[in-house]
């Protein structure tokens, strides 16, 4: 009995002590005399091996779990896509940069024109208040004396708010 125990667990005869606890099937896989119709599972035996070289041998590895294999599955699909998406999503980062770059000179440009615009409105502005201030009013009469007074002094008003 004690070389059984040695042997019991190489994996030699681990497939056949491992059949024996199960059910011999269904009743109608069995011969009318009570035999299975499986195979008889003969191996041929050596009496003369030392039981000592069966101990060295190493376990048969166990099998990845089924939520392990899931988990592996749905990791390297998920890094797949994320590759496949990553770079259209690091193009787009790139793009919205560039978009907000454009965006900032575009209104960089635009302040410098509306200031340009200012000026020269500005410029405009005083050349006319000149000619206005520098016109005579000697050929005037009645409501065009008037008038042209009320624009003198307006000019006049505006001059002083400028400073």
């Amino acid at each position: 009995m004690k070389p059984w125990l040695k042997l019991k667990d190489s994996p030699k005869w681990k497939e056949q002590t491992e059949g024996s606890s199960q059910s011999s099937g269904s009743k109608r896989s069995r011969n009318p005399d009570g035999a299975s119709q499986q195979s008889d599972g003969r191996t041929h035996i050596d009496i003369n091996d030392d039981p000592m070289d069966l101990e060295t041998d190493q376990p048969l590895p166990r099998p990845v779990g089924r939520n392990k294999a899931k988990k592996a599955a749905s990791t390297s699909s998920n890094s797949s896509v994320m590759d496949m998406f990553g770079d259209k999503f690091d193009r787009y980062v790139q793009l919205q940069e560039t978009k907000a770059e454009v965006m900032t000179r575009m209104e960089q440009k635009m302040i410098e024109a509306q200031t340009s615009f200012q000026e020269a409105q500005e410029t405009l502005q005083t050349k006319t208040d000149m000619e206005i201030l520098k016109m005579k009013a000697d050929d005037l009469e009645g409501e065009d004396l008037k008038l042209f007074l009320v624009m003198k002094e307006s000019v006049r008003a505006r001059r002083r708010r400028r400073g």
